[in-house]
């Protein structure tokens, strides 16, 4: 599983679409090899393919549902065999659902915060761990504009993304020692399907305050090789917080 550049392996979650599909391109142009996770091996196929092709990279797909432990631990075996390649961890999977909160079904919850707390902090342990041990690596977890403020009618996806930020604001003093840098990008309304799962894409706020996918995946990446620990999108998003 060699790349055919100087630079190791990305592991990229959510990389089939939006933000995550994004971050990936702008780590293949970088010459980082790919792997690719989200629940979608149609997708990440068509993705690997096209990445491989345009900047002579490697990318695998995994398809694997990281809100479950058997899929953190399918991702995880998978990674192991190659662990000294790996240089860049992308914790971008998750998702968020509008409305009251008596009104949604446990079920949903209970996975929101399996994908964006649990699953990303049982990845984080693991590539940190390995990191440490190689003196060298990089995360970059992703939350939101969220993480800054009580989120009504959005209060569960709001506190797991207040999860996200003060864990990696933590783990990045504990790494530094190791020459392991740890960032968060906290992206306000993207234009990403996000928004249509979330059933906030005709919220007058959103519309109104959208930020290419372009523009946070680019300030995405070179906040996180700027060893910048917390990268907010956007100066109307850094004026609001």
């Amino acid at each position: 599983m060699k790349s055919n550049t100087n630079n190791g392996y990305a592991v990229v979650t959510g990389a089939s679409q939006g933000i995550g599909e994004h971050l990936a391109r702008k780590l293949a142009a970088q010459g980082y090899g790919l792997i690719l996770v989200s629940r979608n091996l149609e997708k990440l196929t068509a993705l690997s393919t096209e990445l491989s092709q345009s900047f002579q990279i490697k990318a695998h797909p995994v398809a694997c549902d990281l809100s479950t432990e058997a899929g953190v631990q399918q991702l995880i075996q998978f990674c192991s065999k190659h662990s000294s390649e790996i240089e860049v961890l992308i914790n971008n999977a998750g998702f968020g659902d509008l409305g009251e909160f008596c009104d949604q079904k446990w079920e949903v919850y209970q996975e929101m915060i399996g994908l964006n707390v649990t699953g990303l902090t049982q990845l984080a342990h693991f590539f940190a761990s390995q990191f440490k041990k190689n003196k060298r690596g990089s995360i970059l977890n992703v939350a939101s504009t969220a993480a800054f403020q009580p989120d009504p009618f959005f209060s569960v996806y709001g506190a797991t993304k207040a999860y996200v930020l003060s864990l990696s604001e933590a783990l990045k003093e504990e790494l530094a020692p190791y020459n392991v840098q740890v960032s968060v990008l906290c992206p306000g309304p993207t234009d990403t399907p996000f928004h249509n799962r979330a059933g906030t894409s005709q919220s007058p706020f959103v519309t109104q305050y959208m930020t290419s996918v372009e523009e946070v995946a680019q300030q995405g990446i070179d906040g996180l090789f700027q060893k910048k620990t917390v990268i907010i999108p956007g100066l109307l998003n850094r004026f609001l917080i």
